[in-house]
């Protein structure tokens, strides 16, 4: 059977128009994570840490710094011009292209450790420590950095634009 075939079958419903992701959404997806990363934390923080509720809200806070970072690595793919192929890279081109206020600067320095967060299970307990450390001294900055990069969006006219991923 030939593709050609299957379309004449009604195989395929016809697609008006894909909505592409704009860099807009991606902030507006950011703020969204922040909260609740915020929510999760202040809900950990108020309750006993060996408790299960407990170790599933932080949980809950690794995989919404996860989606958290994914939307900030697409606004740095239009911010910032060059070559970005690893988280690694746009944070770099993203603290060479701004001068950061210090506490901005160790946030997205610690951004850098979210594969570890995510994928690390050898150094899980370790990992733990190291993400409640952060939340406790930089959670402000979350938001601090969206508004960052919301300013320097508005400035370069690119709120609206596009997001292409290679």
């Amino acid at each position: 059977m030939k593709l050609e075939d299957l379309k004449t079958m009604g195989s395929f419903s016809e697609i008006e128009k894909v909505e592409r992701k704009t860099v807009e959404m991606s902030i507006i997806n950011m703020r969204y994570f922040a909260d609740k990363i915020k929510k999760g934390f202040e809900f950990y923080q108020l309750n006993d840490k060996m408790e299960f509720a407990a170790q599933i809200a932080f949980d809950g806070i690794k995989q919404n710094l996860n989606d958290y970072v994914q939307a900030f690595l697409d606004v740095v793919i239009v911010l910032c011009p060059g070559r970005i192929d690893s988280l690694r890279s746009a944070i770099r081109a993203f603290r060479s292209e701004f001068d950061l206020p210090y506490d901005l600067n160790r946030w997205t320095e610690f951004l850098i450790r979210r594969n570890d967060l995510i994928h690390d299970y050898f150094n899980y307990e370790f990992l733990n420590v190291e993400l409640e450390n952060a939340l406790h001294n930089y959670l402000d900055c979350a938001t601090e950095l969206i508004d960052f990069l919301e300013r320097e969006l508005e400035a370069k006219n690119l709120m609206h634009r596009e997001i292409r991923k290679k």
